[in-house]
């Protein structure tokens, strides 16, 4: 499907992540399920694999997802394990144009929300 960047400049820092990523999503009535592939450089896949789930907890409609992650572009400085998870989960967001109120960074604050997933879905 494409690329999804997460980047910010928050002061003199700035957070970056790129997540190339292939998902579908069939709906199905009864059932639930998650496959995840990953081809990415090793040192992200749990982070990429966290904001998976993530989405996944968010995600209310029944069916079956398949997630590639194909890479994760990077920068030294400007990259770490929670700006991977976020961007992962993002980048599901909006592939399946599946908004999750609350879902943000705060760059006055300078930290990354996951609203707690049952007050996110619709009851």
């Amino acid at each position: 499907m494409g690329r999804n960047s997460f980047r910010i400049q928050v002061g003199q820092r700035g957070c970056y992540a790129a997540i190339d990523l292939d998902v579908s999503f069939k709906e199905m009535q009864d059932e639930k399920g998650l496959s995840i592939n990953y081809n990415g450089d090793e040192r992200w896949k749990l982070a990429c694999e966290a904001g998976i789930h993530i989405f996944y907890d968010y995600f209310r409609k029944p069916g079956r997802f398949e997630v590639t992650i194909n890479d994760v572009a990077w920068l030294p400085v400007d990259t770490s394990f929670l700006i991977v998870m976020y961007a992962t989960a993002e980048a599901l967001a909006k592939e399946l144009d599946y908004k999750i109120p609350g879902l943000k960074f705060d760059k006055l604050n300078e930290v990354f929300i996951f609203p707690e997933y049952r007050a996110a879905i619709e009851l």
